[in-house]
């Protein structure tokens, strides 16, 4: 999709966005990768503009020799229909056939992978560095930004790597990230690696 495929496929592109404003948003003579990355960043956030859309995710579908061929974007308000999609996703492939649509710019498709939290930990602690977020913050990113369905072992990643402090409500939890325990979350610098079951607070 470079420019001139971009100008063979300006009607579907005014189709899919409802207008051509894009064209402002999408940059042009970039190599393809980054040009759909481009394009899956702006139609995301035209998803999340709409008042009954809360929760975007894009899974990247490749053909056998691992090229994109389309990406599969799910829309919706209630969190739970996203998660029984990542449910299914998971169940029915993890061969590379689809992959999780990272959509920032330059960036590389990373593997639909449950199995590697610190990855998308690092990404969250980079994104939210020296700042606080309530828990309901931290789970809505996760949902609409990583494979996972909830927070859990990626806080424990950042836990560890002391890039996190937690306000508890009341005592501290030994057994997880209850969300009803958790008053807010605060990203900081790393510190020396801390025991995976010693808790913490401000």
């Amino acid at each position: 999709m470079e420019a001139d495929e971009i100008r063979k496929n300006e009607q579907h592109l005014n189709e899919i966005f409802g207008d051509s404003d894009w064209r402002s948003e999408i940059g042009q003579g970039l190599p393809l990768q980054q040009l759909c990355a481009g394009v899956l960043t702006a139609y995301k956030r035209r998803l999340r503009a709409l008042s009954n859309v809360r929760y975007v995710f894009a899974f990247a579908m490749n053909d056998k020799p691992g090229r994109l061929n389309y990406h599969l974007v799910f829309a919706g308000q209630h969190p739970k229909a996203l998660e029984k999609m990542k449910e299914a996703m998971k169940r029915i492939d993890q061969t590379g056939d689809y992959s999780f649509a990272d959509d920032s710019v330059g960036q590389e498709m990373l593997p639909f992978n449950f199995n590697d939290p610190q990855t998308f930990a690092q990404k969250m602690h980079q994104m939210f560095f020296g700042q606080t977020l309530s828990y309901e913050g931290v789970f809505d990113y996760v949902l609409n930004e990583t494979p996972y369905t909830n927070p859990s072992q990626i806080l424990k990643r950042l836990t560890e790597a002391d890039q996190i402090e937690v306000k508890w409500i009341g005592q501290a939890s030994r057994s997880g990230f209850p969300k009803d325990k958790i008053e807010a979350i605060r990203f900081k610098a790393a510190g020396p690696p801390r025991p995976a079951n010693l808790t913490f607070g401000f």
